[in-house]
């Protein structure tokens, strides 16, 4: 197996692009946890659960489906890379998926949009878990909405994002 440079090269190529995309997973890994911060914060509940809602359908969506959306949209003659190029004048289409710089990224953000509505129900339910006088007790000691959200909710919330993340 290691005697073929051609197929050492695409070891070294798959083990870059899983390190790569494991790592930009890791980065990424705690906006599911701030979303349900602030999707908690929406007092009208009826925007609540619609951006719930559209948030959490794209989990249920094929990925063979959610990369035949995005090659529709972004490819060299989609959709969005047309709309784009007629706006800013270029002569030539520039794929987001062809452009070696942007392709990590570009799948972060699937990975992340059709994970993100999922994994903050999860968060959710870790927050409805957190006692109610660990607030209140943050409030009487002069915490706004931001410290009791550092102190109290993100602390409450680690054991779920430890389970999560591993």
């Amino acid at each position: 197996m290691f005697k073929n440079p051609a197929t050492v090269r695409d070891i070294i190529r798959v083990l870059k692009n899983t390190l790569a995309m494991s790592g930009l997973g890791i980065l990424t890994s705690w906006l599911p946890m701030a979303f349900a911060i602030f999707l908690c914060e929406i007092k009208n509940m009826k925007f609540r659960r619609v951006v719930q809602t559209l948030t959490t359908v794209p989990n249920f969506i094929s990925w063979v489906i959610i990369f035949s959306l995005a090659f529709s949209l972004f490819s060299t003659d989609g959709l969005l890379t047309s709309v784009f190029t007629k706006l800013t004048g270029a002569e030539q289409a520039q794929s987001v998926l062809s452009s070696k710089g942007s392709v990590y990224w570009f799948q972060t953000f699937l990975a992340q949009w059709k994970t993100l509505g999922w994994n903050s129900i999860i968060y959710l339910a870790a927050i409805a878990g957190i006692d109610q006088q660990q607030y209140e007790a943050a409030k009487v000691d002069g915490a706004g909405y931001f410290r009791c959200a550092w102190h109290v909710t993100v602390p409450a919330m680690m054991e779920t994002y430890v389970v999560l993340f591993i």
